[in-house]
């Protein structure tokens, strides 16, 4: 039966259809619109576009010298540090300076990016001391999160906290 009302269909004769398809048929699905016919339908396919969207969204501004610490695992006393971020692409890419003059670490390039959720990784190197502080910025605008250092032979881990210096 299936078979013969699509054979009449793509012959464009008019067949009797059963009251299943009868409904369907009464409704005029075949020619309408589908959004006019189920407005829901429209909802979903704008939130399918809603990603792109987001996905285009400005990132947090994170421009500003930022004073804080280094927590290194293994050592008791907070190292003092400070985070000077120049510049900021619309795509996230940020770059400035950092130093930790404590741990050996004055003035170095800092490059790295930022997301649309405050998430960032940033990179240090120079004179063979190599590192990567990655963290999130918190609602008042601080960073906080994580870094690694690599002097060789020595290496260091640990947390950092960053306050934004108010201009």
């Amino acid at each position: 039966m299936l078979r013969a009302l699509l054979e009449r269909f793509a012959s464009h004769e008019p067949a009797e259809t059963p009251a299943l398809l009868e409904s369907l048929e009464d409704r005029r699905l075949l020619s309408a619109d589908v959004l006019s016919v189920y407005p829901a339908v429209g909802t979903a396919a704008e939130t399918l576009v809603a990603p792109a969207a987001v996905a285009n969204a400005a990132v947090i501004n994170v421009v500003g010298r930022y004073t804080g610490t280094f927590k290194v695992k293994g050592i008791p006393q907070a190292i003092p540090a400070e985070l000077n971020i120049k510049k900021q692409s619309a795509k996230g890419v940020i770059s400035g300076t950092i130093s930790s003059p404590g741990i050996g670490i004055t003035n170095f390039a800092a490059k790295g990016n930022i997301d649309k959720n405050g998430n960032f990784t940033i990179n240090f190197d120079k004179n063979g001391i190599k590192g990567t502080i990655k963290g999130k910025v918190a609602k008042n605008g601080n960073l906080s999160g994580t870094f690694t250092a690599d002097a060789p032979p020595a290496k260091a881990a640990g947390t950092f906290a960053f306050t934004k210096v108010k201009t």
